[in-house]
């Protein structure tokens, strides 16, 4: 193994968990109000303060921490980038099991972590090798709804469970997903800095210009952030996949696995079967 490859398993210190115990036991909400349990308004304060309950008295950390350490193979790696200090990512690396696999890359985004995985890889790993690299860390908050904005001023703990509340199903989720930012150990700025990169270096808008040689393929899910039309995707390159799906939403590795490996198989056995896929190791 190259020595800038390690092995990796989540191993949280019982004084860290103790430490968020002892925050969530001081959380502060916004004031009530007539608007406070409108879930039009965004995730009404009552369920927030249920979920930090929850996660104070209830949530089983260590159970949800084994669980990436016994399925996903982890590791960190350092990436050398002319300039800056080396980079320390973490990232998941299951090979396929049949003979010449399809590598993926899959990157998660915000507030995403590298656990979105954990439910496609049984799903890929007969046909597919990948690897995922993952930045994860306390998140900053979006605008996207008015509670969601009254929270960080009165208390970040409770801030994180509304940012994450919406997106998914039990409290266990969320509540895993949340702790992994917390106890990340690269901060705010990682899940903080791809925007500010986005937003201000010359290179990020090479991802809007036409690029002819990578093959686009787009699934779009009904409740996610956003929807781009058929039309501006074709902009970006050679469009040789596209589905709209009936449901799933931001987190659709999570929410539907079934229906993104299904793309990916369509997508990815089109290529080869055509020829226009090829890669060392492929039969």
């Amino acid at each position: 193994m190259d020595s800038d490859v390690k092995l990796f398993s989540v191993r949280i210190s019982g004084a860290k968990n103790a430490q968020l115990h002892q925050k969530l036991e001081h959380a502060t909400y916004p004031d009530q109000t007539s608007l406070s349990d409108n879930w039009a308004y965004g995730v009404p304060v009552s369920h927030i303060k249920r979920l930090v309950s929850y996660w104070k008295d209830g949530f089983d950390w260590r159970q949800q921490e084994a669980a990436p350490n016994r399925d996903l193979p982890q590791y960190t790696t350092l990436i050398h980038v002319e300039g800056f200090d080396p980079l320390k990512i973490h990232r998941v690396h299951k090979k396929g099991s049949r003979p010449g696999p399809i590598p993926l890359l899959l990157c998660h985004g915000w507030p995403g972590s590298f656990n979105e995985v954990a439910k496609i890889i049984p799903l890929l790993t007969a046909q597919t090798a990948k690897s995922i690299p993952a930045l994860t860390s306390l998140p900053h908050l979006s605008p996207t709804s008015v509670s969601l904005l009254g929270h960080p001023s009165q208390d970040l703990h409770s801030s994180i469970v509304v940012s994450t509340y919406v997106q998914l199903l039990t409290d266990d989720e969320i509540l895993t997903w949340i702790s992994i930012y917390h106890f990340s150990d690269a901060g705010p700025e990682a899940s903080c800095r791809i925007y500010y990169e986005n937003a201000h270096s010359p290179s990020a808008k090479k991802v809007e210009e036409y690029n002819l040689g990578v093959k686009l393929g787009v699934s779009t899910f009904p409740k996610d952030l956003l929807m781009s039309p058929s039309s501006h995707c074709q902009t970006l390159g050679p469009l040789v996949f596209e589905k709209w799906h009936d449901r799933g939403g931001h987190f659709a590795a999570w929410e539907v696995p079934e229906l993104l490996v299904e793309d990916l198989r369509v997508m990815f056995g089109g290529l080869v079967k055509s020829g226009e896929l090829k890669f060392a190791g492929h039969k």
